[in-house]
């Protein structure tokens, strides 16, 4: 790649002296200087060694001054709590917050991919939901192992109403003066509506209607 092969020079200069000596630095224990010229590689240019090097000297530093008092905050965007929907999946979107640093971010049984730790992480992930009440958890941990869960709950509804008519029965002469209708429907989900006719009648939402 000649673009590459051009520009690379200019990171080289940050990015693997820094990186080294951050590791040489750490390994001193001076780890605020370590934090200083790991930061300055990964600014030039992304390295699994640096960020790993970077996370370990910010744990020592957190755990060196106490610096870690709270746990991790979730704050999850969407979908609402108790959403309804007839999909097979929700996304599920939010950002998990530290007093120090977010490390691991954890939706349901995935793990999120996070390479490096950070203050502010947002967060988003496609979970498949089943029929009924589906209760997703989402877990952050902070570079110290503190760790913090919020559950959000997704109904699923994929199929529609129950309807029976008892009256007038199969067959009944229809009377000229009007009829008398009844009968019996039912939702998982609620009812909200029903038509007679084109007529639209309101409900309470209740889960049958007789």
């Amino acid at each position: 790649d000649q673009r590459r092969a051009r520009t690379y020079g200019f990171h080289f200069t940050d990015y693997f002296p820094n990186r080294e000596l951050g590791v040489v630095l750490f390994n001193q224990g001076r780890i605020e200087a370590a934090i200083e010229a790991l930061t300055t590689s990964l600014a030039s240019w992304k390295s699994a060694k640096a960020e790993l090097y970077l996370d370990r000297a910010r744990k020592a530093l957190i755990e060196k001054n106490q610096l870690d008092k709270l746990l991790p905050e979730i704050i999850i965007r969407s979908p609402e709590q108790n959403a309804l929907t007839n999909q097979f999946s929700v996304i599920i979107r939010g950002i998990a917050k530290d007093d120090t640093f977010v490390r691991h971010i954890k939706i349901g049984e995935k793990e999120l991919r996070v390479d490096v730790s950070s203050p502010e992480i947002p967060f988003e992930m496609e979970v498949p939901i089943r029929d009924g009440e589906n209760s997703i958890r989402v877990s952050a941990s902070d570079l110290t192992g503190k760790t913090a869960q919020a559950v959000v709950t997704v109904n699923t509804d994929r199929v529609g109403p129950v309807i029976r008519i008892d009256e007038p029965g199969e067959g009944d002469p229809i009377p000229s003066a009007g009829l008398f209708l009844s009968g019996y429907a039912a939702d998982n989900s609620g009812i909200s509506e029903w038509r007679v006719n084109g007529k639209r009648f309101s409900h309470d939402g209740s889960r049958e209607l007789q």
